[in-house]
């Protein structure tokens, strides 16, 4: 009998055993609420985590939106170079 996890929007985070490996999308909703799910796959002992801080490892996965007023620090760094390198190897005609 395998062993699955699931997540309902308004449960969270269970567990279920199936009869078979075919059986775990046959029920596609919720036991105790009867709303959608999804198969949830984690690595060992990750259930055991708060909910603050897997919501914080999944939005992890999202870009952050930064304006470039805020970015802050120092202003970049500009040389003045001259157009044309020094050469005293080169003489001029």
């Amino acid at each position: 009998m395998p062993f699955y996890t699931f997540e309902c929007i308004q449960c969270g985070i269970y567990d279920e055993w199936h009869k078979s490996t075919a059986s775990y999308n046959e029920e596609a909703k919720c036991p105790s609420c009867y709303q959608e799910r999804k198969r949830v796959f984690l690595p060992p002992n990750l259930l055991f985590t708060s909910q603050a801080l897997r919501k914080r490892v999944d939005s992890g996965m999202e870009p952050k939106i930064v304006k470039k007023e805020n970015i802050g620090g120092k202003p970049r760094h500009h040389h003045k170079h001259s157009q044309q390198p020094k050469r005293p190897w080169q003489i001029s005609h």
